[in-house]
């Protein structure tokens, strides 16, 4: 899943990017007017939806996604840090 989060203001602007997504083949995706993001359930090349947003007139940023450790990832982590970490 890849989020973003839009700057736009009301359902037209929705609809406006929308409808150039779908033009350029992305189907599976949803904007969320009360918080802005849009998110697709396909891979796809951030570049290129940061392009062709921006290119409408919209500002676009991706939202990066953290990631979630195990425990045993967290474990590691914790034992370089407070050991300091070597290459």
């Amino acid at each position: 899943m890849q989020r973003f989060e839009l700057t736009m203001m009301c359902s037209a602007c929705k609809w406006k990017i929308t409808n150039e997504l779908k033009k350029r083949g992305y189907q599976d995706f949803e904007i969320d007017m009360n918080t802005s993001i849009l998110t697709f359930n396909e891979p796809v090349n951030p570049d290129i939806i940061i392009n062709i947003v921006n290119n409408i007139g919209y500002k676009i940023e991706a939202i990066e996604e953290k990631k979630d450790y195990t425990d045993e990832e967290l474990a590691l982590i914790e034992d370089a840090i407070r050991n300091g970490y070597n290459n």
